[in-house]
């Protein structure tokens, strides 16, 4: 397949896959990498992204997009790991994240600053969840509308 191909292959995926399909492939991750291929400027890097790419779509049309949690973990580490670093270096991509893993590691976090005296004296101040909260909001609101993240399971 070339590149084109490829690219218009993962493109027509968003009408023909169910919600869970496209989860499971990563969908969007690799719909934002085809997306902004072009704008890789590395011509090295972008032969390399165009192999991964390839590679990618085929072993997912392979098994007729059918993967389970476990077969998609390894999919997204034979390819999005090692497509991400490109993107992020690059084109500034930022890794997604989902609101659960503000609370989940924010809150937990800054109860430790407390419990260890680490935060404030008088008054805790939930810095962490905090930090967290803003980093999503400017994922959210700044680069995902653009297409510039990417994410396990996205």
């Amino acid at each position: 397949m070339t590149i084109e191909q490829v690219i218009q292959a993962i493109l027509s995926w968003n009408t023909l896959l169910s919600k869970k399909i496209k989860k499971n492939i990563h969908y969007y991750s690799m719909r934002n990498f085809v997306i902004h291929y072009p704008e890789i400027p590395n011509q090295n890097a972008r032969k390399h992204i165009s192999d991964l790419l390839t590679l990618y779509a085929e072993e997912v049309i392979a098994n007729n997009y059918n993967f389970d949690r476990k077969s998609a973990y390894n999919l997204a580490d034979k390819y999005l790991s090692k497509l991400s670093p490109y993107y992020m270096d690059m084109l500034n991509f930022s890794a997604r994240l989902q609101f659960k893993y503000v609370l989940l590691a924010g809150i937990p976090a800054d109860a430790l600053l407390y419990i260890t005296g680490i935060s404030t004296q008088h008054w805790h101040f939930p810095a962490i969840t905090i930090a967290l909260f803003l980093y999503y909001l400017f994922i959210t609101f700044l680069k995902e509308p653009k297409g510039y993240v990417y994410g396990i399971f996205y």
